[in-house]
């Protein structure tokens, strides 16, 4: 290890990073600047390689997390993300001497997180919290470092101590049963091996003592069948979509190959059946019990399934009700419930109930007025089909309009798209992140503008038009948090938005992204704190409140890609259970495996 006098203190500070520092101190959980410390003293001060400087760097920030008793990912993946934030860190050194605005945005960028928690949590760690107390303390230090690691919990430890004698106590009885079990077997043997010539009377009644012990003992060592269905193995059968029957077949096949007689197992299809019953209720009850709702934004989809509870050619309803959490990015699906109508009231009531179940209707972004606006101007028009007039009707009674039509009775509906495939996958490529959609949409309007005389650029307007209506007052708001807006376009936007003229639908295309019209509205929507408005935009990225909603918008789905995998869901999965109790515990139970286990690599395996 080198001398740390040798290097002197001027030499040893880190540019954006500070001094190095040996241990890390203090009473919360280390941030990143904190882990970066601890590196570039193994790495720069002890000349020590980036792999092996990560790895100390992780045992030291692994006690604070061990302290506050919180679940942390495996240490190979933590520390791939201390490596990360250290090639990150390289990077900006390589670009230190530009001057441009990008890279003092970036700079920036990088100091704030530096500020913020080196989060190497678990990705499941609000479920496997079971204190609610811990699960608060590891929010706070997620969102803002609030809060400190206190001492040790006296009656918690007083709890798990009595835990660990029970279980002590328990092996040691059990050792002495099985001591005692040896000598009864032993006995056993070395009285059948007596003289069988002996006829002294003694020696009789001894030998009808024998057989009274021995008819009671084979009593006792009847072989106890094991049941295999646990929670993990019905956890892997639901996700393949394994029948009873193939489970079976597969298992006994498994058992044989591996030289244990089947008779020793549970394999009985009743009682195969009923034990996967249970432990899927089970689990899909826990998912549900610790599922802790944040701000999202509802997605649903329908999609008509063959009903197995009637006969085959019997269709019903079903609604894919699904919510992207804009802190995380994560999507949840709350249900799947077999609608009793089509129509666009039993839909919403469907999406309400769901909502209320899961008790996160109160973390909703509600549906704005702008879309009611829409609707209104559309139902003013005269639609090319009557389907399109009605559906617009549903839809205007689904968000609280007064429409004179009364509901028809629900008809045939045909299975097709509305969009064409080539337009559907366009969409979702270029909509993948919501902040830069309209900047997209403003960039291919310019360029199809240079080429207006030509009859396809005329047509390709034309339909983006006819698309483009979700370009609101409130959608366009998004535009502000693009990287690909420059700072002048940025101010020029916050002036339009505080001389706000009133609603606005798109009737003509904008030719620049100055021309759209945005709202505060989104902001009340949302929730969101907008004070960082007041302040210049070059400076917006030292504002606590605009990087908290860069974050959310994000994480924000645009598309309708989560309410697509929750149609994929139940299609494929329609068939694997009759009742619908079961079949909604199943696809529960199915999400929540296919999050923990993305994968079938070796470290999976070990755990699955």
């Amino acid at each position: 290890m080198a001398n740390k006098s040798s290097v002197s203190r001027k030499n040893s500070y880190v540019w954006l990073i500070g001094y190095p520092k040996e241990a890390i101190l203090g009473a919360r959980l280390p941030s990143g600047r904190d882990n970066m410390r601890t590196f570039f003293f193994y790495h720069k001060s002890s000349k020590m390689t980036v792999g092996e400087s990560a790895r100390l760097t992780f045992e030291a920030v692994q006690s604070f997390w061990l302290k506050s008793r919180l679940p942390i990912r495996k240490q190979q993946h933590c520390i791939e993300k201390i490596k990360d934030l250290y090639n990150e860190h390289r990077q900006l050194v390589k670009n230190r001497k530009r001057k441009s605005d990008s890279d003092g945005l970036k700079q920036k960028q990088y100091s704030i997180k530096l500020d913020q928690l080196l989060d190497i949590s678990h990705s499941s760690a609000a479920q496997m919290i079971n204190n609610e107390e811990d699960r608060q303390f590891l929010k706070l230090q997620q969102q803002s470092r609030a809060g400190c690691i206190g001492t040790v919990d006296k009656k918690l430890a007083a709890k798990e101590k009595r835990s660990l004698e029970r279980r002590k106590r328990y092996n040691e009885w059990a050792i002495s049963v099985k001591k005692q079990t040896t000598k009864e077997d032993g006995f056993c043997l070395a009285t059948s091996s007596n003289n069988d010539d002996d006829t002294d009377v003694e020696d009789l009644d001894d030998d009808n003592e024998f057989i009274i012990k021995q008819s009671s003992r084979a009593g006792k060592k009847q072989c106890k069948r094991r049941r295999v269905i646990s929670s993990k193995v019905s956890a892997v059968l639901d996700r393949t979509n394994t029948s009873t029957r193939a489970a079976i077949m597969i298992l006994a096949s498994a058992f044989n190959e591996a030289g244990s007689s089947t008779s020793t197992e549970v394999l009985s299809k009743s009682t195969v059946h009923r034990q996967r019953q249970q432990r899927r209720k089970v689990a899909a009850l826990e998912i549900k019990t610790t599922y802790v709702p944040s701000i999202s934004v509802v997605h649903w989809d329908g999609k008509l399934i063959p009903d197995l509870c009637h006969t085959t050619t019997s269709i019903s309803d079903r609604l894919a009700i699904l919510l992207s959490s804009l802190n995380d990015g994560n999507v949840k699906l709350l249900g799947m419930p077999k609608l009793q109508s089509g129509s666009g009231q039993a839909a919403a009531n469907a999406v309400v109930d769901n909502l209320k179940s899961w008790s996160c209707e109160s973390q909703i972004i509600v549906v704005s007025d702008t879309v009611k606006a829409f609707i209104s101007k559309e139902l003013q028009q005269k639609q090319l089909r009557e389907d399109y007039r009605e559906l617009i009707a549903l839809a205007a009674r689904a968000v609280g309009l007064d429409v004179s039509e009364p509901i028809r009775k629900p008809g045939a509906i045909h299975r097709a798209r509305w969009m064409a495939k080539a337009i559907y996958s366009l969409k979702m490529q270029l909509l993948l992140d919501a902040v830069d959609a309209a900047v997209n949409d403003i960039s291919l309007i310019n360029r199809l503008h240079d080429y207006e005389e030509v009859h396809l650029c005329k047509i390709g307007l034309m339909m983006i038009k006819r698309h483009s209506w979700y370009l609101s007052n409130e959608m366009a708001t998004l535009c502000l948090f693009s990287d690909l807006v420059s700072l002048e376009n940025k101010a020029a936007l916050v002036t339009a938005m505080i001389s706000e003229r009133g609603p606005h639908l798109l009737t003509t295309l904008p030719d620049s992204i100055t021309d759209l019209q945005i709202s505060r509205e989104f902001f009340t929507t949302t929730r969101i704190n907008c004070s960082f408005l007041d302040i210049p935009v070059k400076d917006w990225s030292h504002n606590n409140d605009y990087n908290d909603t860069l974050r959310l918008t994000k994480n924000l789905k645009c598309v309708n890609d989560s309410a697509e995998r929750g149609v994929a869901l139940i299609q494929k999965f329609s068939a694997a259970a009759v009742d619908e109790e079961q079949k909604q515990f199943l696809l529960q139970v199915v999400e929540k495996h296919r999050q923990d286990f993305a994968s079938c690599n070796r470290e999976d395996l070990e755990q699955i």
